[in-house]
């Protein structure tokens, strides 16, 4: 969509009919090509961006749920023709692994009402909410691809000689030993409504807001989005033991088991996919912190439970 069409769109709002173009700030954030800006009118920020289908239909169960761990919604009728607007949040992407309680609470309470049919009959949103219970077969070949993929990213990454790429080579050697039951037990865990691209680029400010919804096609291995940050932080695990409905009836064995598969399902991820996000092949010395900051979360995979 150009810009000019975009224009005449928000022009049907008040605070969208006279500002001016030096108003307009485009974000160049993510892989995906769709149109990000920052826009100021009436004193005040707002973010727009073009979306698909997946991504308005999210934004209207998350209005209807009402939480405050993603930035507030604006004019719900606009995300029938594909327009997002939503509150501007200022701020920096998250830099550690280190999430707030706020969005954890929120996440999990956003997970409990979705995985709860009846919540979903009542506010006449069970048709779209793309509701499973199970793996048709997706995840397991997903994590399947990824274990290949991230084999042949460290091979290529090995031309760079960053000794830190030797100790992802020793951890995926590991985890190797294992890998079918990883497969079995990542396939088999109970699924929950996921955000999929849960990571630091996408928690933005204080306190943290979880942005762009784009990849949230659906539900998933409960533990999926939350894995990395769970996975060191033992205070959080249980406050989110104590909280998430999907926990009740298992044990703590059971669940820290599917946070471990969870973990390396997203760890084999980043190998696959987040290396050349990062830029490896153009930054050395950013590739090599990027590594440094996967290993220092994922070694803890090492202690296999």
């Amino acid at each position: 969509m150009k810009f000019e069409e975009l224009k005449k769109i928000l022009a049907s709002k008040i605070e969208f009919k006279d500002f001016d173009d030096p108003d307009v700030v485009k974000i160049n954030a993510g892989i995906v090509s769709n149109h990000k800006y920052k826009i100021k009118s009436h004193n005040s920020s707002f973010f727009v961006k073009e979306i698909k289908d997946n991504e308005a239909n999210i934004l209207k169960i998350l209005d209807m749920i009402d939480l405050d761990f993603y930035p507030k919604i604006l004019y719900l009728d606009l995300l029938d023709k594909n327009i997002l607007v939503s509150e501007f949040i200022e701020g920096d992407a998250l830099q550690s692994w280190e999430i707030q309680d706020n969005l954890l609470l929120g996440f999990t309470q956003m997970q409990n009402l979705m995985n709860n049919i009846s919540f979903l009959k009542e506010k006449e949103i069970f048709g779209i909410s793309n509701f499973s219970e199970t793996d048709g077969g997706f995840f397991r070949n997903q994590i399947t691809e990824n274990f290949l993929y991230g084999l042949e990213t460290l091979d290529d990454l090995s031309k760079t000689n960053l000794p830190i790429v030797k100790k992802h080579f020793e951890l995926v050697s590991f985890l190797k030993k294992d890998k079918q039951k990883i497969f079995d037990d990542f396939s088999n865990m109970p699924f929950a409504r996921q955000h999929h691209d849960f990571k630091q680029d996408n928690i933005i400010g204080n306190p943290q807001k979880l942005v762009d919804w784009g990849s949230s096609y659906g539900y998933g291995p409960f533990l999926f989005d939350l894995a990395p940050f769970l996975l060191n932080n033992k205070n959080q695990l249980e406050l989110y033991k104590s909280k998430s409905d999907v926990c009740k009836g298992f044990t703590d064995r059971q669940i820290n088991r599917w946070l471990y598969v969870a973990a390396v399902a997203r760890y084999m991820e980043d190998l696959r996919y987040r290396i050349s996000d990062n830029g490896w092949n153009s930054s050395k010395e950013k590739c090599e912190r990027f590594l440094e900051s996967e290993y220092d979360n994922y070694q803890s995979l090492l202690d296999k439970i």
